[in-house]
Order: C-alpha cells, then sequence, then structure tokens
C-alpha cells in the first residue's frame, strides 16, 4: 500500500497545488478588477469635480451679469424718481403762476375805467406776467438740460 499511498499521496499534492494555482489566478483577478473599480471610480470623481467646478464659473457669471442689470435698473429707477420729483415740483410752481396771474387779473379788472391807472395797471400786469413766465421757463429748461 504504501505504492499505492505514495500515489495518493502524489494525486492530492498536485490536485492541492492546483487549487493553489486557481486560488492565486482569482486573487490577481481580483486585485486587477478592484484596480480597475477604483481607477473607473477615481475618473468618474474627477469628471464629477470638474463638472462641479464649472458649474461654479457659470453660476458666478451669471450672478456678476445679474448683479449689473439690476444695478442699471436700479439707477434707471432712481433717475425716474428724480424727475418725478422734479416735475410734481414743477406743477407746483405752475399752479403758483397761475395763482398770481388770476391775482393780477382780479387787479386789473378793479382798475378797468380808470384812465392813465388802467393803462399802468396792464403794462405792470403784462411785465409781471413776462417776468414770471420766464422764470417758469428757465426753471423747467433748467432742469431739462440735466
Amino acid at each position: 500500500m504504501s505504492d499505492d499511498f505514495a500515489a495518493q499521496l502524489q494525486a492530492l499534492r498536485s490536485e492541492l497545488k492546483g487549487l493553489r494555482d486557481l486560488v492565486d489566478d482569482r486573487r490577481q483577478a481580483d486585485k486587477e478588477a478592484v484596480a480597475a473599480a477604483l481607477a473607473a471610480a477615481e475618473k468618474a470623481v474627477n469628471a464629477a469635480l470638474a463638472s462641479a467646478e464649472k458649474a461654479a464659473e457659470k453660476f458666478d457669471q451669471s450672478l456678476k451679469e445679474y448683479k449689473t442689470v439690476s444695478n442699471e435698473w436700479r439707477g434707471t429707477v432712481e433717475g425716474l424718481v428724480v424727475q418725478l420729483r422734479e416735475l410734481s415740483e414743477i406743477r407746483e410752481q405752475i399752479k403758483g403762476v397761475n395763482e398770481k396771474i388770476a391775482e393780477l387779473r382780479e387787479s386789473r379788472s378793479i382798475v378797468t375805467g380808470q384812465g392813465e391807472g388802467r393803462l399802468g395797471v396792464r403794462t405792470d400786469v403784462k411785465w409781471a406776467i413776462g417776468l414770471v413766465a420766464g422764470a417758469v421757463a428757465g426753471y423747467i429748461l433748467s432742469h431739462l438740460v440735466k
């Protein structure tokens, strides 16, 4: 039996070596698969980071453009508010001038029928109207020229 035992032992050793080689091959394949998976994961992470950086740059650019447009709009609105205030002031001044003209007309009608006084009042009224109209026109032009 010793020959038979030696043959069986040799067969077992050969089979064991085959199993060891198979396990070694599988380990090597697993190492290669893990290395490939890690390389693919690294590639994916790098691509995701590059994409995130590009998105952040686009966001920054969009934010800058929004702020620029927003500031321009704000400036336009502020300019309109100033113009509306000036228009309101002009309206108030015109109202005052109209009131002065009405007063002058009343005083003129009182003086009507008096010889030289009537002529003097008309001249004064025309002069006052011209003076007030010139002042209003000058004020309006000075604000329109700005």
